[in-house]
């Protein structure tokens, strides 16, 4: 990738080589290039750096992948000098970098820049504070006497020879989205008997050019690519060619199927045998088996990526994670597949892609590994299909649906399997509940003492979890305070915790205090008045595009929105001639795709409010988006109010818009962990 900074090459692969490529090697450029790529002259040299021409060309063959970059930099700025700092980055057990050329031009004269320095190498571990253990080297130059207005020529060919997907390669090459205005090739070629599939993206599927060697896109002063707003991912990548040798999804499955099933083995009378026995014999209940062996690898081993010495795509075996007590998902699902398989609990691994909003994206590009960035274990048990994720320290759950919105996946086995895609399901359980509790009995104008709880379901309270019990107490404090909002949203915060519920792999911080209601003064219809807090909606977003996009395509909705606000608020003590009422109108109405709640009564001094916002469609077409827009006038966005008449109110106060249901909850009074079902629409 090209960095203004930094120039970095990333060569991934997964198996060492006989000869780790530990050094940067000094040389020629290859003989298969295409002629050189002449810059055209920009018509635009804005910024600090402009590229007056980067050509990219991979070559495939018996010895594998081979990428050759060529990239002609113009330095404008001082800012820009930044461009002298070159580094490659690369893995030694995949094969390393060949530097053809660092060269200075100034005022028609090449000035050799690897006749006075060459790149100086140094292990990087740069990830380690991310739990990255990669291996990666890092090759370093510090180009002398660069000034501004000097063009810097850089070359060089990286080699990558992976013995496990080596006869099947697969790849991208990809434009940046803003282009600085200069010339652009990307080539991709091959030796008779190596060629791939390949896909370029529609934008530019007409301008590539193929022959019976290759093919080839050259693009000139291509100007910036905004992907198309508000549309699902998979109508997002443009400027890209990607490549396969993988026949199809059932190839890939099968190819990998072994790196895991060969692993999944539990050494026999070590001590992680013995912990299946145990686990055996102290639960009768394969749901109570599966879920200690979940508990036990979630516990147990740390998570550690590992990509050293062809760890990238193969698990380490489950004797060499369990000595280390550390590794990733892959070495955590071979675990867990060999503890389950010892329990007689069938069990395999499926490859998915966490990325939200990809769920439906993978089947959009050729067959290969690279679609997926994780690994998790579906499991038959008691009858019933679960997902369980060693990753996730803390989420036991044995869940029927993938965790996170998941909704492709492609199951490894022996024979192959295609890639399988379930329907979109709505969450049905909110991510994010806020409860508030006021006691505002003291009277008007006065602080009111306030009871708050936060619960947090899915990834982010997994995740929450893990940095919560990393922080030393002092920054813990800080950190709740924040998560609460701040010092500034509370007259006086006197009690913060928080815990982890595991039964429903949830976090909840609890807050108690004193807070303003800030109550209104006199008017000519109320005594006093305040705003509900976590009543009001904000008002849906119009879904539209500028003129140059294509306004054709479906809107995206965030497929995990639910977020729910529950409010009670006891209400100081009235004379028999006031009565209290609120303006927090019932709502249960869907606009663009996502169902709006909220229901409120108040009864015997007690205003209780319940309100939520859940997609139930995670997109929707550019009709029906026109439609939503039109409804946004009469959405009812006005913030919830309580008042306090002169009056008593005749009126019921209940505002619910379903026949039948009779009951607000107050928020004190239900287990929103076990039972969120009030957020919810019936």
């Amino acid at each position: 990738m090209i960095r203004l900074a930094a120039i970095a090459l990333i060569l991934a692969g997964v198996s060492a080589p006989a000869m780790a490529a530990q050094e940067v090697t000094y040389g020629p450029a290859p003989e298969w290039l295409m002629p050189t790529l002449e810059p055209v002259a920009p018509d635009r040299r804005q910024g600090a750096i402009a590229v007056l021409a980067r050509d990219v060309q991979i070559r495939l063959d018996a010895d594998g992948q081979h990428m050759y970059e060529a990239t002609d930099y113009l330095v404008q700025t001082a800012e820009g000098l930044a461009i002298g700092n070159l580094q490659i980055v690369w893995n030694p057990a995949a094969g390393g970098p060949t530097v053809h050329a660092v060269n200075i031009v100034r005022d028609g004269e090449v000035i050799d820049v690897l006749a006075q320095e060459g790149f100086r190498i140094f292990q990087r571990e740069g990830g380690l504070e991310q739990a990255f253990l990669d291996g990666l080297l890092t090759a370093s130059l510090q180009v002398p006497g660069l000034r501004v207005g000097d063009r810097l020529q850089f070359v060089l060919t990286s080699h990558v020879k992976d013995p496990t997907f080596g006869d099947q390669p697969f790849g991208l090459m990809a434009m940046p989205a803003l282009p600085s205005a200069g010339s652009y090739r990307s080539a991709l070629s091959w030796e008779e008997g190596h060629a791939p599939r390949w896909l370029a993206t529609p934008d530019i599927a007409g301008q590539v050019q193929q022959n019976a060697g290759g093919i080839v896109l050259r693009l000139d002063q291509p100007g910036q690519y905004s992907p198309p707003d508000n549309a699902p991912l998979r109508f997002s990548p443009a400027r890209m060619i990607e490549y396969s040798a993988f026949a199809d999804w059932q190839d890939v499955s099968a190819r990998i199927y072994p790196l895991f099933a060969h692993r999944a083995v539990l050494p026999e009378g070590s001590e992680l045998a013995n912990d299946a026995a145990r686990i055996l014999r102290n639960y009768a209940s394969e749901a109570d088996r599966a879920r200690a062996a979940l508990r036990l690898v979630q516990d147990q081993v740390r998570y550690v990526f590992v990509g050293l010495d062809g760890g990238n795509c193969t698990p380490a075996s489950v004797a060499d994670t369990w000595a280390r007590r550390y590794g990733d998902c892959k070495a955590k699902t071979v675990m867990l597949m060999a503890l389950l398989h010892a329990m007689d609990i069938p069990a395999e691994a499926v490859l998915v892609n966490q990325s939200v909003g990809a769920s439906d994206m993978v089947a959009h590009f050729l067959p290969s590994p690279g679609q997926f960035d994780h690994v998790l274990v579906r499991a038959l048990v008691d009858g019933r299909h679960v997902w369980l994720d060693g990753t996730r320290h803390g989420d036991l759950r044995l869940s029927e649906v993938p965790p996170d919105g998941i909704r492709e996946f492609l199951p490894l086995r022996a024979e192959g399997s295609g890639l399988e895609t379930l329907p979109y399901h709505p969450p049905a359980e909110p991510l994010t509940i806020t409860l508030r509790e006021y006691d505002a009995t003291a009277g008007i104008d006065q602080l009111s003492r306030l009871r708050m709880r936060q619960i947090y379901r899915g990834v982010e309270a997994v995740q929450m979890r893990a940095g919560l019990e990393a922080l030393p107490p002092d920054m813990l404090d800080q950190v709740l305070r924040r998560l609460v909002g701040g010092e500034g949203a509370w007259a006086e915060l006197e009690r913060l915790d928080w815990s982890f519920n595991e039964e429903y792999a949830a976090l909840v911080i609890e807050a108690e205090g004193l807070d303003d209601l800030e109550w209104d003064e006199a008017d000519d219809y109320s005594i006093t008045s305040f705003a509900i807090p976590m009543a009001g909606f904000n008002p849906p977003p119009r879904r539209q595009r500028p003129p140059q996009q294509d306004r054709s395509l479906p809107y995206a909705n965030d497929p995990l929105r639910f977020p729910c606000y529950v409010t009670t608020i006891r209400l100081p003590a009235i004379t028999a001639r006031q009565g209290w009422t609120h303006s927090a109108d019932a709502m249960n109405v869907e606009i663009g795709g996502v169902a709006y709640w909220r229901m409120a009564d108040l009864e015997n001094g007690e205003l209780r409010t319940v309100m939520s916002s859940r997609t139930v469609r995670h997109e929707i077409t550019a009709e029906e988006a026109a439609v939503a827009n039109a409804a946004i006038p009469g959405f009812d966005n006005s913030q919830s109010w309580a008042y306090l008449r002169r009056n008593p109110e005749t009126r019921s106060q209940r505002q619910i818009a379903v026949p039948g249901l009779t009951r607000v909850p107050a928020a004190g009074e239900v287990d929103w962990l076990a039972d969120p079902s009030a957020c919810r629409a019936p």
